[in-house]
């Protein structure tokens, strides 16, 4: 199961960061800089990110030391999940400057990808638990189902998260620009929909449970 949620959360979170360029942004303020980066964001356009952010864009570190890769996630999760990403909407407030650094609380509602994800491994389980799952099902079909049933959930899922975050931003010669953004920040788990909350759950207080289900399929 931890493979499975390292795997979705570095798809989702490349889906997320890194595509195609074009328009323009204007950050004469740290507002103006946070909404052209979350719209740069919103519309996956590096260019229109580079402006306003300090980091790499293509070369985010959201993911930290993890050790998978996304290149087997299936084709039509991983367009779903760039669809479901998008649709994310933001509002910028409570600008607080102090000389050449600010902060803006940013409100982020979107698909509740975390809710979609906890249903679909709590239905795995389940299914283990019943015996539902033979002994000698392989990690490659484990893997499959749980693709499975993420993605039946993540299509059904609804547009009910709501979580918030603070951006950090400098003046850089006069221009606003935000901070990089650390794996651990909170509007990463907000862009996901509450999948780092899901996720820090499942290696926080999950391996019991986890050890169970493994157990009941005969791991």
């Amino acid at each position: 199961m931890k493979k499975f949620l390292a795997l979705a959360l570095v798809i989702v979170l490349a889906l997320a960061m890194t595509a195609c360029g074009g328009s323009g942004a204007s950050a004469d303020t740290p507002t103006d800089a946070a909404n052209a980066f979350l719209k740069a964001v919103q519309e996956q356009d590096t260019d229109a990110m580079a402006k306003v952010y300090q980091g790499d864009p293509a070369e985010m570190d959201l993911i930290g030391d993890t050790e998978m890769d996304s290149e087997n996630i299936p084709a039509e999760l991983s367009a779903l999940l760039s669809e479901q990403m998008q649709q994310f909407e933001y509002e910028v407030s409570n600008e607080v400057v102090d000389e050449d650094t600010a902060t803006v609380d940013v409100k982020i509602t979107t698909v509740n990808i975390g809710k979609a994800f906890e249903d679909s491994i709590n239905e795995f389980m389940e299914k283990a638990m019943a015996g539902e799952i033979s002994s000698d099902t392989t990690e490659e079909e484990l893997t499959k189902q749980l693709y499975a049933a993420f993605q039946e959930k993540l299509a059904a899922a609804e547009k009910d998260y709501e979580g918030t975050a603070v951006l950090n931003l400098t003046n850089v010669d006069g221009k606003w620009m935000v901070d990089q953004i650390a794996q651990t920040d909170p509007l990463v788990n907000c862009l996901t929909g509450g999948l780092m909350d899901y996720s820090n759950s499942l290696t926080s207080g999950g391996d019991e449970a986890e050890e169970g289900a493994e157990e009941a399929a005969g791991e």
